[in-house]
């Protein structure tokens, strides 16, 4: 009897054994055989042509269509703080055919309330770049930081931080204000694209935007750089200090990926990170991502989670501080 016993125990070990291995070999070979894509995928690009994710998306995309062997079709849908075209992307079907490519704004753009939904929306692909030299640059007009200050202090009111309504740039100019102690005009003027067309012409005197939108602008003298919204100075700009050191308390957790719609299945997902992983780890797309400032950091699943999670508390800290200056414009 207990012989049998043992042979039963036995059995049923072995049985158990053989269907997890047949669970996890059919899982792989799901994977790999996944019938997807077979077509053409859109990109929705939540911005202007000529911005950072503009650039970074057309990069990864073009990387991404040897991965996945389609085309994959850029849509730029700007508006609402960058809301727009991830609305537009979140109400699509599930199919992996209408995605998303997008950065941190998501998650500023629900917290200063121009959209009423952040990541948790949707499934995110992980994170394959980030920007660590987004930089708050003036008009030629202050060729040192220390002469914006003063000119501020002493003008106050009159000068005119260009910001994209909804996302962190609002955020950035009050708490610029707050740590300084001087009062700017923030004004509407649209994407960082924009901004830099108004700032030229004269109708703006300062913003903040990646080094790589920027850096043309800079070179031909038209724009001054001061500050890079980091925690730590950028290797490429050691001479740039961070915006704490300039005793501003702002630091930009900026980052990139891809979003599907919420029922998106898994195995798109991973069959897709799988491709983009392997995009990150080619020295040619890596080198294509440097040339415009923007380094890649390919972030596992968990990871990518976290960083979003963590952004979404820096955001809510800063919104505090433009809702108490939008609270004083009304006493």
């Amino acid at each position: 009897m207990k012989r049998n016993s043992i042979w039963i125990l036995l059995a049923v070990i072995l049985v158990s054994v053989m269907l997890l291995v047949f669970k996890s070999g059919k899982s792989e070979q799901g994977t790999s055989n996944l019938e997807w894509p077979r077509h053409d995928i859109q990109v929705v690009i939540s911005a202007k042509p000529g911005g950072g994710s503009d650039t970074t998306g057309r990069i990864t995309n073009k990387y991404m269509e040897k991965e996945l062997g389609v085309n994959m079709v850029t849509v730029n849908v700007a508006g609402a703080g960058g809301s727009l075209g991830a609305r537009q992307v979140k109400d699509s079907k599930p199919d992996g055919y209408t995605i998303a490519y997008h950065n941190d704004g998501l998650i500023s753009s629900y917290v200063v309330g121009s959209s009423d939904f952040d990541y948790t929306a949707f499934k995110s692909s992980n994170i394959c770049a980030v920007c660590n030299n987004v930089t708050f640059a003036t008009t030629k007009r202050f060729q040192t930081f220390e002469e914006f200050v003063t000119y501020a202090k002493k003008h106050p009111g009159e000068l005119k931080y260009g910001v994209q309504s909804g996302n962190y740039q609002e955020q950035m100019a009050a708490v610029l204000m707050k740590d300084l102690g001087i009062d700017v005009r923030i004004v509407d003027v649209g994407t960082v694209a924009d901004i830099i067309v108004a700032m030229v012409g004269g109708h703006i005197d300062m913003t903040c935007g990646p080094m790589g939108t920027l850096k043309e602008y800079i070179k031909s003298g038209d724009l001054v750089p001061h500050g890079v919204l980091a925690q730590e100075r950028n290797a490429d700009y050691p001479d740039l200090p961070t915006m704490k050191e300039l005793n501003v308390n702002y630091c930009l957790p900026k980052y990139f990926l891809y979003y599907f719609p919420l029922d998106t299945p898994n195995s798109i997902i991973d069959k897709f990170n799988q491709a983009l992983k392997k995009v990150c780890e080619n020295e040619d797309y890596i080198a294509d991502m440097k040339a415009h400032d923007f380094d890649v950091c390919y972030m596992e699943h968990d990871e990518t989670m976290a960083y979003q999670k963590d952004a979404l508390e820096m955001f809510e800290e800063y919104q505090s501080v433009l809702n108490e200056y939008k609270a004083s414009l009304k006493k």
